[in-house]
């Protein structure tokens, strides 16, 4: 009676999951289930309004243009000053970067550009200051992007341990003469 009994519920086991499997499902595809519950129909256009615009007044008083080009000179020379410092104080490698670049003269050319601006900066009249403006921020960016060009070459160098090499006849604390240093690997 046992045997009967097993085989009966592994037969009805088997018909049940046979009828699972086979019977169509009730749920829609997926597809179809997304075109369904488009949320594209549902969205109804926002209504357009004419609202004011958001630009900022144009200064007409002379003196008021040339008081907001100062600031924002001001603005840009320190601006460059604090990324270039933030990044030799932050970056391991930055203050080493700074000194290669600074040998460039490439570099160098940038830096004497900007020191001509900021002398002749005083005495410009206004309708040449919207381009001194855009070539000090043209330097800045380029002078930080050295800068920053040179700390990634900088990491992507090897790391070289550092060797200290004595002169020949130098002899070590015990009176034993030093070996001489090994031969440079190139590679």
């Amino acid at each position: 009676m046992k045997k009967i009994t097993l085989l009966l519920v592994l037969l009805g086991v088997s018909l049940g999951g046979a009828y699972l499997v086979l019977k169509k499902p009730a749920v829609k595809s997926p597809y179809a289930r997304m075109v369904a519950a488009s949320p594209v129909e549902t969205i109804k256009p926002a209504k357009i309004t004419n609202a004011p615009s958001r630009v900022a007044p144009v200064a007409t008083n002379p003196e008021v243009i040339r008081q907001q080009q100062q600031e924002r000179f001001t603005d840009l020379k320190e601006e460059g000053r604090r990324i270039r410092q933030a990044l030799i104080d932050n970056n391991p490698l930055g203050a080493k970067a700074f000194q290669t670049i600074a040998q460039l003269p490439e570099y160098r050319q940038l830096v004497e550009r900007r020191h001509q601006i900021e002398a002749a900066w005083a005495a410009a009249p206004d309708g040449e200051r919207d381009g001194m403006l855009t070539e000090i921020n043209r330097l800045r960016e380029q002078s930080v992007g050295m800068l920053l060009t040179e700390i990634n070459r900088q990491k992507s160098l090897p790391d070289v341990p550092a060797v200290i090499v004595a002169p020949a006849g130098v002899t070590a604390a015990g009176g034993v003469p030093v070996a001489a240093p090994p031969a440079p690997v190139f590679q």
